[in-house]
């Protein structure tokens, strides 16, 4: 397994750690064999709830809660039995089929979930009688341009007063904006299909939209401001060909082997790419 960080923008943070095998962002303190030695059996995403950390294992249909304080995990929600389903409820009876990407929402104290398998996006509450009830997020613009096929990863705009999501789903190579229009109910639409296989999704500051292109080896931006939403490369070959392992100034000349995570950080230290087989 690769754990190899690529800053694209600014210096390498260890603030921040990208497993990009796993597609995985460990907070400060916390290494790859702590999260791996809790039993997890194919952990994907991780998001940050307080003093939690929130994990989907894919394998057996489960999200983890692993305190950061005393590093002992829970089964929060899912029945961790490989028992695959679409259920929605409490803890335990709530099922899942292969939850991949995941997000908090602070502001709103839940949890939203891609559930590749299911094909759709779930909320999960996290603070009080909602805590642990699973939701299934109903779609309200049902079309075949809008629909899920393999969403694996989520990245929320924090500039927005809504809940503004973006969604990259590897078998449509899609990237979709969805806002939730209530807790459980949203408008989707998809910005770009000019995409191989893209497995992460990344918000800056200014609401650009990254992309990591898994398939074509290159990081990507999406441009909302413009009519037609562009997409850009700005670091990677863009081709399936064109893998490798190669820093440069000049990011259209740096070469990517299957970059898979992406995490936001900002500031100095800008966009951290997970790169999986460098």
């Amino acid at each position: 397994m690769s754990a190899f960080v690529r800053p694209i923008v600014g210096r390498k943070s260890w603030l921040g750690l990208l497993a990009a095998g796993l597609g995985l962002a460990v907070g400060l303190g916390q290494t790859i064999d702590t999260v791996l030695s809790t039993g997890l059996l194919e952990p994907y995403s991780v998001a940050v709830d307080r003093n939690n950390y929130l994990i989907t294992d894919s394998a057996q249909n489960v999200i983890i809660k692993l305190s950061s304080d005393t590093g002992i995990t829970t089964n929060f929600v899912g029945f961790a039995s490989f028992e695959r389903g679409t259920n929605d409820g409490y803890g335990t009876f709530a099922r899942f089929h292969k939850p991949r990407g995941l997000l908090v929402v602070p502001w709103e104290t839940n949890l939203i979930v891609a559930d590749t398998g299911n094909q759709r996006l779930r909320r999960v509450g996290l603070s009080g009688a909602d805590n642990g009830k699973v939701e299934t997020i109903t779609i309200l613009n049902t079309s075949a341009e809008n629909r899920f096929l393999s969403p694996v990863a989520l990245a929320l705009d924090n500039r927005t007063n809504d809940i503004r999501l973006y969604v990259a789903d590897e078998q449509t190579r899609s990237v979709y904006r969805v806002i939730l229009t209530n807790r459980t109910e949203a408008i989707v639409t998809r910005l770009s299909t000019n995409f191989f296989r893209p497995r992460a999704v990344a918000v800056d500051d200014s609401g650009r939209i990254f992309v990591a292109d898994t398939g074509n080896n290159c990081i990507k931006v999406i441009d909302v401001s413009k009519p037609g939403n562009p997409v850009n490369i700005i670091a990677g070959s863009g081709t399936p060909e064109g893998f490798g392992f190669k820093d440069s100034p000049d990011g259209k000349q740096a070469l990517f082997d299957s970059p898979v995570s992406l995490l936001w950080v900002g500031g100095n230290l800008g966009l951290l790419v997970g790169d999986e087989r460098n």
